[in-house]
């Protein structure tokens, strides 16, 4: 018999997360630059974020496999009130934090264009200063 580890509870549900539509991303394997990663990340946020949302039953059990789906099915119809109530803060919670997220990127996002408006500025007048040493030098030198 196996034993289950965190390691490879972590890589079950990884292969879960990749095999269903429209699956989020799995932190630490997004390729792209920082932007992508960035939109890729919000979007998984904004998917993941109410965990009320019922995921499809599965079983790994080739002969009992179909009355586990049924009894998993069975136990979110009858507790589904509770879970909810139960899981209500915890929304709340994901809903700020993928707004959080969100606005901490847009600002972001600003200051680096803000950032990149500044340098652009500066290569202005440095210009201009070397120019102005250039013309004093020549002048100096007459």
């Amino acid at each position: 018999m196996t034993r289950l580890t965190i390691d490879g509870l972590a890589d079950i549900v990884r292969r879960e997360l990749t095999r269903s539509p429209g699956a989020p991303p799995v932190p630490g394997q997004l390729d792209g630059t920082g932007a992508e990663v960035l939109d890729a990340h919000i979007e998984a946020l904004g998917t993941l974020k109410d965990c009320r949302r019922a995921t499809p039953t599965r079983s790994h059990r080739r002969v009992l496999g179909t009355a586990v789906r049924a009894a998993k099915k069975a136990f979110r119809i009858l507790f589904r009130p509770f879970l909810h109530d139960t899981l209500a803060t915890q929304v709340l919670f994901n809903e700020h934090a993928h707004a959080a997220y969100a606005d901490l990127v847009r600002v972001s996002e600003a200051r680096d264009d803000e950032l990149e408006h500044r340098c652009q500025q500066l290569e202005k007048r440095v210009e201009q200063l070397t120019a102005e040493l250039r013309a004093l030098r020549g002048e100096a030198g007459r």
